[in-house]
């Protein structure tokens, strides 16, 4: 309960919202397997920004000669964005593979 927290301000956090209408973010981590090419990470992210989506976060997994592994925060609006930027990441020729990844499959502790 916040109660508990009443006397610990060091534990707070002020925030502010500008007043009007806000489109709703909801990040999304995709694990991809890329060929390790000159230029690829650059059209992943090209093509992810042409779906006016936003990446948040970038990690390497695994680096290999022929490939990398990563996963990407993707900030996103809705369901349909999701799919479209997987879509076009899919239809990318040095994409292996696009899936979604889900906090329990990420190593997230969740406490």
């Amino acid at each position: 309960m916040l109660v508990d927290y009443e006397d610990l301000p060091e534990l707070w956090l002020d925030l502010h919202w500008h007043s009007g209408q806000h489109a709703a973010v909801y990040p999304v981590t995709l694990q991809m397997t890329l060929g390790n090419d000159a230029g690829v990470l650059g059209r992943v992210c090209t093509l992810i920004g042409e779906q006016r989506a936003n990446i948040s976060d970038l990690e390497f997994i695994d680096r290999n000669p022929d490939f990398y592994r990563l996963n990407i925060d993707v900030d996103l609006r809705d369901i349909e964005q999701l799919h479209a930027v997987s879509t076009v990441l899919q239809a990318e020729g040095e994409v292996a593979s696009v899936r979604r990844l889900r906090a329990a499959h990420r190593g997230v502790n969740e406490s």
